[in-house]
C-alpha cells in the first residue's frame, strides 16, 4: 500500500514521487515529444501575474535549469561516493556567481553542497535523457527511500556537466511570486501564510485579473 510508513524510509507515496522525479520522469513515455518541462508541485499558487515568460528566457538561454530557489537542503555525504566514481572527481560545493550555479571540484570526499528546490523549476528533458545512466547509477539500489532524491538527481547532473546553463530565474528579472509552504519563491516569508486566508485579503489587490474568475475555486492550503 503506498500510504504505508516503512522503518528508516518513511512514507512509500512520498518517496515514489521523489524517486519518479529523479529518474523516471525522464525517460516517461508521455514526455518523448518535448525537449522543455515546466515543473510545478501541485500545492503552488500564483500571487501576482507573471510580467514574463521563464520558459521563452530557457528557450533563448539553452538553459539546463532554471529555478525560483536554491539552495534548499543539502545533499548526502555518501553521494561523493558515487560522484566520484562517476565523474571522476568529487563536487566540492556549488557556489553562484551572477546567478549562475557554478561546481567547484577537487578532492573533497564527504562534502555537501546546495540542493535545487524541487517545487518549481524549468528542465531541458534532452539533457537528462542524455545522462539519464548517471540517474540511475544515483539511486543505485536505494529504491523508495527518497535518499537520495529528486533534487539531488537534478542539480548534481546539471551542474557537473552544463557549465553555465544552470541559473536563478528571478536574477536574471523573472521573479515569479509563487506561494508554496508559506513562502513566495521558496525564500520570502508571507503572512497569511495559508493561501485560502491570503486569497480574499489580497488577491483582488495583488492579481486583479484572476480574482472573479478564480475565487469560487480557491479551497486549498498552499
Amino acid at each position: 500500500r503506498w500510504d504505508m510508513s516503512c522503518p528508516n524510509i518513511g512514507a512509500l507515496r512520498y518517496n515514489w514521487q521523489a524517486e519518479f522525479r529523479g529518474y523516471h520522469i525522464w525517460k516517461h513515455p508521455a514526455l518523448e515529444k518535448y525537449k522543455y518541462m515546466m515543473w510545478i508541485d501541485a500545492d503552488n499558487y500564483c500571487t501576482r501575474p507573471w510580467k514574463s515568460d521563464p520558459v521563452d528566457f530557457v528557450v533563448r538561454n539553452n538553459l539546463t535549469v532554471a529555478y525560483s530557489n536554491w539552495p534548499s537542503g543539502s545533499s548526502l555525504g555518501w553521494v561523493q561516493d558515487r560522484i566520484k566514481e562517476y565523474f571522476g572527481t568529487n563536487l566540492c560545493r556549488i557556489v553562484k556567481k551572477d546567478g549562475v550555479l557554478v561546481a567547484e571540484t577537487g578532492d573533497c570526499p564527504g562534502a555537501r553542497w546546495g540542493l535545487i528546490h524541487g517545487f518549481f523549476h524549468i528542465t531541458d528533458l534532452d539533457f537528462y535523457r542524455a545522462n539519464i545512466e548517471w540517474m540511475r547509477k544515483l539511486i543505485g539500489e536505494d529504491r523508495l527511500s527518497r535518499n537520495p532524491d529528486d533534487q539531488e538527481a537534478m542539480t548534481s547532473a546539471a551542474v557537473m556537466l552544463s557549465p553555465g546553463r544552470v541559473r536563478d530565474l528571478e536574477d536574471f528579472g523573472h521573479k515569479l511570486n509563487i506561494m508554496h509552504n508559506g513562502d513566495v519563491d521558496g525564500k520570502y516569508k508571507i503572512s497569511p501564510a495559508l493561501y485560502k486566508r491570503w486569497w480574499p485579503m489580497f488577491a483582488e489587490r495583488d492579481f486583479p485579473d484572476a480574482f472573479d474568475k478564480c475565487k469560487d475555486f480557491i479551497c486549498c492550503a498552499g
